[in-house]
């Protein structure tokens, strides 16, 4: 989604799924709303509009939650809040 009145880029996954060697771990109730802008704003329609549904906030990389909830091996202590948020919400 492109705002034209301003220089702001939105970007919506859902249904997001991670593949290790044949296994998929779903995650169909996740949905990752991305406001791209130069400066953050929160006069954003979009922002507005998460905040009136009470959305989380959550920075996170979606590859590092991959590898973290799909590689055991892989130190994820750093991730625990964010895996604890998005258990939450799935």
């Amino acid at each position: 989604l492109v705002n034209r009145r301003s220089p702001e880029r939105v970007t919506i996954d859902f249904d997001l799924s991670f593949i290790k060697q044949g296994e998929a771990k779903h995650y169909p109730q996740l949905v990752i709303a991305e406001v791209k802008q130069p400066r953050f704003s929160r006069q954003s329609p979009f922002v507005q509009a998460l905040r009136a549904q009470r959305s989380q906030r959550m920075g996170f990389s979606k590859y590092c939650i991959g590898i973290a909830t799909e590689h055991a091996a892989v130190k994820s202590n750093g991730f625990k809040p964010t895996l604890s948020g998005m258990a939450r919400f799935c």
